[in-house]
């Protein structure tokens, strides 16, 4: 794996799979850095499904601006949280296709989940 904030936010929240999901979103088309520090201002306001599902689209764009695309995002991570309570009670999917199911996950972002959140070995991050 190849994404030095992925794998620092992972160290530090000991792989959390929600807050690998979130920070994996923030970071397509993003510079490590900026996903870094977007990433640890958001999950100091919001660390779980449920806290980050109660924040405003505006709160959410506040936080993680200046990762690309901000304000499409701030929506996917809000409805990716919402799903993940909704639909797979809290716990973010294990499977390559129900990861695919969230909103703004696509194959790089589940692959990289599930390498990082659940150690899977036969995904391939590319």
């Amino acid at each position: 794996m190849d994404n030095p904030a992925i794998e620092k936010l992972a160290a530090e929240e000991k792989g959390d799979p929600f807050q690998v999901l979130i920070a994996t979103l923030l970071s397509a088309q993003t510079k490590d850095a900026v996903t870094l520090e977007a990433s640890t201002r958001l999950f100091r306001r919001a660390r779980t499904p449920q806290t980050l599902s109660r924040l405003s689209i505006a709160t959410l764009e506040r936080l993680i601006y200046p990762v690309s695309f901000y304000r499409n995002k701030a929506r996917h991570v809000k409805e990716a949280s919402r799903q993940i309570l909704s639909r797979f009670g809290g716990t973010v999917p294990t499977t390559m296709s129900d990861l695919l199911t969230l909103p703004g996950v696509g194959r790089k972002t589940a692959n990289l989940t599930l390498i990082v959140a659940y150690q899977s070995a036969s995904n391939i991050c590319v």
